[in-house]
């Protein structure tokens, strides 16, 4: 191998390296709950509605 092509070879190699280690900022997340506890009612109260919704929709199928 000659010099040219180890320092091609090595500049190759840092390039991918670097290129893997970039990490670029993710944009701000705001959590919309204060709370793991208020997080788990709101679940809950959308599967209530969804359950209601359902039994709903079942009551009017019927003769």
């Amino acid at each position: 191998m000659t010099y040219d092509a180890a320092m091609d070879f090595i500049r190759k190699l840092l390039g991918g390296v670097s290129s893997v280690l970039t990490v670029t900022s993710s944009p701000l997340y705001r959590y919309p709950y204060r709370s793991g506890g208020e997080a788990l009612r709101g679940d809950w109260l959308r599967v209530g509605k969804d359950i209601r919704g359902a039994l709903h929709l079942e009551d009017q199928e019927e003769p």
